[in-house]
């Protein structure tokens, strides 16, 4: 059975609850505190903030014994609405906690009320600063939210400081296609008027489908260097593709990531099993380019067990000049079974370096639910770009509307451009349809559901209407060949990026 333990009278704190379930977790909490350092104070402290903010969702019986929720929490590859992480670095250590709020429901719509509530529940009791969250709460957490996640949320426990929080937003709670809007809107909400246009030629360079905008997060601190950051989950990258994302910020050393990559990847040419991920980082005014990016590798899904994901990680830590004992005793003290009895204790590796600091994080599952066995792929991605048929292709493209393009976006919010509008996307049309086999049917369909911007044209626009076209056509007769072809492909690159 849950039992409560009374907060004293007149504290105003949430009532602690404890659980066979609850205390399991709690003491692989303490026990990973022990291992990176934290003194016996912040590891209590660490101890109570974690049993309050389960408080909303150890009532359910479900958890009274074990996590046997029919729910599919994405957290962990095992399905546990709980996961804890390590970051180890000389800049000092710390323990995080992430977390999907639950509800009776077992809904999607249940579990983003109770993150809400947990979020208001966050400023009354611990003080996180809810300022900027509540600028993009809407637009993220509409109550008909899609996806598989309304809202999560993490709390980081560090030496000599009170416990922080973190909210992690999803992207693509109003649908796939609109993922890339909610980013760029989400951005500039937030001040960051030009992020985006570096994200578009770094994380996100390859399309939506391949460079999947996955959450959107914030530090609830309003101090100066709290982060806005955007997650993206790159599909079948390969390292080079990951040093690209990396040079989103520009303290980043040239190869530093597709090595990391390669490394955690056992060698890997190309992630084809499991996606991995980039995180980009804007602090404070800095809303340019991000202050740092960190780059995530599924290790679980490129080694055999976790003895050799520690094998990997502590050879990489050596062969760079760091220290492999915090890590290796932090995989001591949370493992309960021998490392070459499964796969996926570890899940994910990170690595950053911020103003000449590495950080390595490694992120630990719970495995209360299952343990994979040695070689298996836990929560793979390869389906993602799988396609059965011709027509699952053509209902992947359409799902990433025109009207959502952020070069779209950003015209229609100047009324006068509409026009403008009208004859950028004509000419990409006539272009495209003249000059290559990309499909234009976007295009089309936006030009046939836009008809009355052309025929309200001012007459001054009229000689615009085959620029694209007419253009290219002054290169077609070029006595330099090599000026024509460079002519053609650079054209039809542009026009190919808006179809």
């Amino acid at each position: 059975m849950i039992r409560q333990d009374p907060a004293p009278d007149g504290s105003g704190a949430i009532r602690r609850a404890t659980s066979p379930y609850i205390d399991v977790l709690s003491a692989r909490l303490a026990k990973l505190c022990a291992a990176v350092g934290l003194s016996d104070t912040t590891a209590k402290v660490a101890d109570s903030v974690f049993r309050d903010l389960v408080v909303p969702w150890s009532r359910l019986e479900a958890f009274a014994h074990g996590p046997a929720s029919p729910w599919v929490s994405e957290i962990s590859d095992d399905n546990t609405p709980v996961e804890f992480s390590a970051t180890i670095s000389p800049a000092g250590s710390e323990v995080r906690v992430l977390f999907e709020p639950q509800s009776e429901s077992q809904s999607l719509a249940g579990h983003r009320h109770s993150a809400l509530k947990m979020h208001e529940e966050l400023m009354l009791h611990y003080g996180a600063d809810l300022g900027r969250f509540r600028l993009v709460q809407d637009l993220f957490t509409p109550p008909d939210t899609q996806g598989p996640f309304a809202l999560w949320s993490a709390v980081v426990f560090a030496e000599g400081k009170a416990p922080s929080f973190k909210a992690y937003f999803n992207p693509q709670a109003r649908g796939v296609g609109n993922a890339v809007a909610l980013v760029e809107e989400g951005l500039r909400s937030l001040g960051l008027t030009r992020a985006w246009r570096h994200l578009a030629a770094t994380l996100a360079r390859r399309g939506p489908h391949r460079d999947e905008l996955k959450y959107f997060a914030l530090d609830l601190s309003a101090s100066e260097q709290a982060r806005v950051k955007v997650y993206v989950r790159h599909h079948e990258a390969t390292p080079e593709d990951l040093e690209v994302a990396a040079a989103a910020a520009p303290g980043s050393t040239y190869g530093e990531a597709q090595e990391f990559a390669r490394a955690m990847g056992g060698g890997a040419r190309r992630f084809k099993e499991r996606a991995t991920f980039t995180c980009a980082a804007f602090v404070g005014g800095q809303d340019d380019r991000p202050s740092a990016t960190t780059q995530y590798v599924p290790v679980c899904a490129y080694a055999l067990d976790d003895l050799e994901v520690e094998q990997r990680v502590s050879s990489y830590l050596r062969t760079h000049g760091m220290d492999d004992a915090p890590y290796r005793r932090v995989l001591a003290a949370f493992a309960n079974r021998p490392l070459d009895a499964g796969v996926g204790m570890q899940s994910w590796v990170a690595f950053r370096r911020y103003k000449g600091v590495p950080r390595l994080t490694v992120y630990l599952g719970t495995e209360t639910r299952c343990v994979f066995p040695p070689g298996v792929v836990p929560a793979g991605t390869r389906d993602h770009m799988s396609f059965e048929s011709p027509a699952e292709v053509l209902s992947c493209v359409a799902r990433y509307g025109l009207s959502e393009h952020p070069l779209v976006r950003g015209l229609s919010r100047l009324s006068k451009r509409r026009a403008a509008l009208w004859l950028l996307v004509s000419n990409a049309f006539e272009l495209l349809s003249n000059t290559t086999e990309v499909s234009v049917a976007r295009l089309k369909t936006w030009l046939h559901d836009n008809q009355p911007l052309e025929h309200s044209l001012p007459a001054d626009y009229h000689d615009f209407r085959h620029l694209f076209a007419e253009a290219l056509q002054g290169y077609e007769f070029s006595p330099d060949r090599l000026e024509a072809t460079a002519a053609r492909c650079a054209a039809t690159s542009a026009a190919k990026a808006l179809a």
